[in-house]
Order: C-alpha cells, then structure tokens, then sequence
C-alpha cells in the first residue's frame, strides 16, 4: 500500500471557512482513503504565517526533504495554490516530485505533468495565481502607505499597548490602534520618570525586577509620546490611533544624551 501525507496551508488572504486548516484536513483524509491510500501525516504551515509566494515554509521544505529519501509515495493538497503562489516555484517543485517518483493529488485528481493538456493548465493557473498574488502585494503596500500618510500604526503595538481596531470617526472607518494597557502603561511612566531624573538605567532595571534591555528599549521607544516606526522611521500618529503615554519633551530629555 502506498504511503501518502498532506499538506495544509491558509493564505493571509483567504482564511475562509472553505481554506481553514480543519477544512483542509478533512477533505485530504477524505481523498486519501477513497484512493485507498495509508495515512502517515500531515506537513502543516498554516501556523506559521507561511507566504505561498516565497520559499521561506519550514514543513513545505522539510516535505520535500522527506520526500526526497523516499518516506511516502504521494502528496495531498486540496489546491496547487498550496505548493506555492509564485509560478516558477510551484512548476520546480511539481517537476522534482515527478523526477523522484512523488505522486501530487489536487483533490481526487492525480497530477501528471506529462500529459500535455494537464501540464498547459497547471502552468496557466501557476502564472495567473503568481499574477494574483503580485497585484495583492501591490495594493496592500498601497494601502499601508496611504494609511501611514494618516497617521495610522503599521507595526505591532510595544508594551504598555495592545493591538486593537476602532471606528475612528475623523478617520471615518475601522483602523488599526494602540490601545493602553493601564498596568504596563504605570510601569513605563515610573521608568521614564526615575530616568529623567538620572536614574541609571542599570539601577531602575534592578529595582523594577525588569531586564536591562526591556528598560533601555522602553526608554528608546518613541511611540509613547505618539509615534509609530515604519519603514525605518518615525511617524508621528493620528492621536486618537495612539493615545500618548509620556510628553515629546520627557522622551526628548532622557534620550538627548543617548
């Protein structure tokens, strides 16, 4: 009998209920058993933010790697979309498989590259998803432009905040924010507090119980007086996107010297 795994993966585009990973997972064992099939595993990237447009997916590559020492006979996926949005991937990593021996199910259908009709189509959906996925690249750098120019947060919120999204009426839609965490916010006001005094950053981390670091990056953070860092600068925040934890010239004070 021969051995076959799935793979499972969910775009950051698409996490529908149709593309959810329990989805997926049903639909692969569903498939493998009716071709009759053994069950070994699945290789599962949908946890790890895996781009289908890049190479960078741990269990895909280490799928590959099992695949070549010969661990099974056959990969499952629910779509070719999973092996990969960029064509030129996808079309190598489909043709080594073939190379060695490597079954590739789309569903219930085998996928044989050598018949020239399977291999036009395939091709065809490889180019048109890569063209996809280039256009879906492009308008979200667009949007994230446009709303940095709006003073809108780009970038994970630091302690002291949490990530949040909110109806900013003079913005007019639901964006994202940095909503305060009351008792982290205290512990960064008592750092920058002692520190403008000259405090030694040595001293407050050891009488706080904080690492060095953590307090010397606090210090260094100017979204607590309303910023965010975006492709390599600061930008200064919408204030209701933001609200301000320390004044500009406190943060100004103890970083002159730095």
């Amino acid at each position: 009998m021969k051995k076959a795994v799935g793979y499972i993966r969910v775009s950051t585009s698409g996490q529908e209920e149709k593309t959810s990973p329990e989805v997926q997972k049903d639909v692969v064992k569903e498939n493998i058993k009716a071709i009759g099939y053994k069950f070994i595993r699945f290789y599962d990237d949908a946890k790890r933010s895996a781009s289908g447009y890049t190479s960078k997916r741990t269990n895909f590559n280490q799928m590959i790697e099992d695949a070549r020492q010969g661990k099974f006979n056959a990969i499952f996926v629910t779509d070719l979309s999973r092996f990969g949005r960029d064509h030129k991937i996808r079309m190598k990593n489909l043709w080594f498989l073939d190379e060695i021996g490597v079954e590739v199910w789309k569903g219930s259908t085998k996928v044989d590259l050598n018949d020239p009709k399977t291999y036009l189509l395939e091709s065809i959906d490889a180019y048109a998803d890569s063209e996809k996925k280039k256009e879906e690249v492009s308008k979200s750098k667009t949007s994230k432009k446009f709303n940095a120019t709006m003073g809108i947060p780009q970038n994970r919120a630091p302690f002291g905040y949490r990530n949040k999204k909110r109806v900013i009426p003079s913005i007019g839609r639901e964006v994202a924010i940095f909503e305060i965490v009351e008792h982290e916010k205290e512990i960064v006001e008592k750092i920058f507090k002692r520190r403008a005094k000259n405090e030694s950053k040595y001293y407050i981390a050891k009488d706080m119980n904080l690492g060095l670091v953590k307090v010397s990056r606090i210090l260094k953070n100017k979204t607590y007086c309303g910023y965010f860092y975006w492709q390599g600068k600061w930008h200064e925040a919408h204030p209701e996107c933001i609200p301000k934890i320390i004044s500009e010239e406190v943060w100004e004070k103890v970083n002159k010297d730095e």
